[in-house]
């Protein structure tokens, strides 16, 4: 088989980047190269240029959620006289206006809080959704692209095996020619000793039918000796490449339950925090949930959205460095990246049999077939064969006994050898042929085609996209919820505060007759622990607005916990 027949039979498809790789590689580097075969240059400027522009976004990304964290916490500590519910801690409800209605109140008295919960129910929502789409677009992807390389792995090694046989039989037809030929060498010159005039007396000229018999053979025995070790060398480091690429796979399988060890949590916290939004909105907060949300569900949702954006920062750097190994040369495709990289290392050397080879089949055996002087082999083969087959039929056709009774010397040992050798040979041409289907586009090209065209570069770049869109959805979602954690907790209303704040009233006169009194509200722990004093739904009715409230005194002993923002009330002077 030759370099057009494997053509003829087999037809390589072209590479069509898909809309992931485009976008991905169209990200804006500021000046920086795309092209990943930057990292093969000898040159380290070259190589820090491509690495500056592809960290460049991820940075970004990564300050961004940094501060956003460092803020939150300053907001934590600053507390809600400062910065209200922004602190963590819940709702306080404004004190209304005298004039104000009841329904006034209790429509302006729930906005806030109502606002803030529907978004933090919307962002629960698709914090849950995307961990879903997180396991079933993602990771699914990326488990299809490990079996992908797997079964690459196994037709390599299949490859390999089948080298590995004709390899063995090439040594066992050098193990088989050696004596013959040592034999011919030995008898070269003098085939028939006691009759000179053999090859006027029969026609056979045996010295001649030697002399090429010997020059075949040598040049089976060289190519037996040298290049068999040398692809018995090129099989074993195949061989140890895919037995680490199997180990690599099998170490980060997707697949493994361990992989689920992010997502399963993260759903269960964000269940648990909605599942306290809806009992503060029904204005129903036990102090075991309270305790349980500040001391161990928020902090672990915490430590989970801050691992989904160190993430993002991960997976956001590797889908854009796997879209420029998909989008190399022109048109872009993984082809192009690896003939730049040969480049870069300095293997771009069309009269180098390794570039022609790789060429070939990445190109999808459109180039010239690199491995024609193969053919030269075989037809050295077929002169071998028969140069062979007429010594032994020259031999033949005299008699052996005869040759014997002229020449004085053993030929039934040669006839042996020579049988022995001939049918070595014809196992040796078979091989050739196997050789052939081995070295074929057929059997190359689809391993390729499969490992970067459909699992690097369609199902690797789709899973990769797919988690790192959910986890920078999650990451944004999942911030927005611990800086509206308050709505976890139930609003606290002035009416609320008779065992548990001091109100102090300061009166300022003015010149329309009118007098504001600011009121510091200083939570405090009741007898009972809990920071709620009425489960009434409603805000109290008008009447009790008015109602006066028990000094510190009164109130009992006890530290301060966090300070809730002045509410200020307008009250017509008396």
């Amino acid at each position: 088989m030759n370099g057009d027949e494997a053509f003829q039979t087999y037809s390589a498809p072209y590479y069509t980047p898909t809309s992931v790789t485009q976008a991905y590689h169209a990200i804006p580097r500021f000046g920086r190269t795309s092209a990943i075969s930057s990292i093969a240059s000898f040159d380290n400027t070259d190589q820090t240029d491509y690495a500056m522009g592809l960290i460049f976004i991820t940075s970004v990304v990564l300050c961004f959620f940094l501060f956003w964290t460092v803020t939150l916490f300053v907001f934590a500590c600053m507390g809600p006289d400062q910065v209200g519910f922004l602190a963590g801690r819940g709702f306080v409800q404004p004190v209304p206006n005298n004039n104000d209605t009841y329904d006034d109140y209790k429509h302006v008295a729930y906005r806030r809080p109502r606002r803030v919960r529907i978004t933090f129910l919307t962002c629960s929502v698709l914090v849950t959704l995307f961990s879903i789409l997180f396991v079933t677009n993602g990771l699914s992807n990326v488990e299809e692209m490990q079996s992908t390389l797997l079964k690459s792995n196994s037709d390599i090694r299949d490859l390999t095996s089948r080298g590995e046989d004709i390899a063995s039989q090439l040594e066992i037809v050098g193990d088989a020619a050696a004596p013959i030929r040592d034999e011919l060498v030995g008898r070269l010159g003098n085939f028939c000793p006691a009759d000179p005039s053999l090859v006027q007396a029969t026609g056979y000229d045996f010295d001649a039918m030697a002399a090429e018999g010997i020059e075949y053979l040598n040049i089976l025995s060289d190519f037996v000796n040298n290049d068999v070790s040398d692809m018995r060398d090129v099989l074993r480091q195949i061989n140890d490449a895919t037995n680490e690429v199997s180990r690599f796979i099998n170490t980060y399988d997707v697949s493994d339950p361990m992989a689920m060890a992010f997502v399963i949590p993260t759903i269960v916290l964000t269940m648990m925090l909605v599942f306290a939004v809806s009992l503060a909105w029904c204005r129903y907060s036990p102090g075991w949930l309270d305790c349980a949300l500040k001391w161990a569900i928020i902090p672990l949702f915490g430590i989970a959205i801050v691992f989904s954006w160190v993430c993002v920062s991960l997976f956001g750097l590797a889908t854009t460095a796997n879209a420029d190994a998909c989008s190399g040369g022109n048109p872009p495709s993984p082809d192009g990246t690896i003939m730049e990289i040969l480049a870069e290392q300095g293997y771009d050397n069309p009269d180098s049999l390794v570039f022609q080879a790789i060429r070939y089949y990445i190109e999808g055996c459109r180039s010239p077939f690199p491995f024609a002087f193969l053919g030269q082999y075989l037809d050295e083969l077929g002169l071998a064969m028969n140069s062979t087959d007429i010594l032994r039929n020259s031999v033949d056709a005299i008699g052996i006994s005869e040759l014997e009774s002229r020449c004085g010397t053993d030929f039934l040992t040669i006839n042996y050898l020579l049988d022995d050798v001939a049918d070595k040979l014809v196992v040796l041409s078979d091989s050739a042929d196997l050789t052939f289907d081995l070295i074929s586009c057929r059997s190359i090209n689809p391993v390729y085609v499969n490992t970067f065209h459909k699992a690097a570069c369609e199902e690797s770049a789709s899973g990769l996209s797919w988690m790192f869109a959910s986890l920078l959805v999650i990451a944004v979602c999942g911030m927005t919820m611990l800086t509206l954690r308050s709505a976890v907790y139930e609003e606290i209303t002035l009416n609320e505060y008779g065992d548990m704040a001091d109100l102090q009233l300061v009166q300022d006169g003015n010149s329309d007759g009118k007098s504001e009194a600011a009121y510091n509200l200083r939570s405090r722990k009741s007898a009972s622990g809990s920071r709620r004093s009425s489960t009434s739904k409603d805000p109290p009715p008008p009447e009790q607005f008015a109602r006066t409230m028990p000094s510190q005194t009164q109130s009992g002993s006890g530290d301060d916990d966090y300070v809730y923002p002045p509410v200020v009330l307008k009250a017509s002077r008396s």
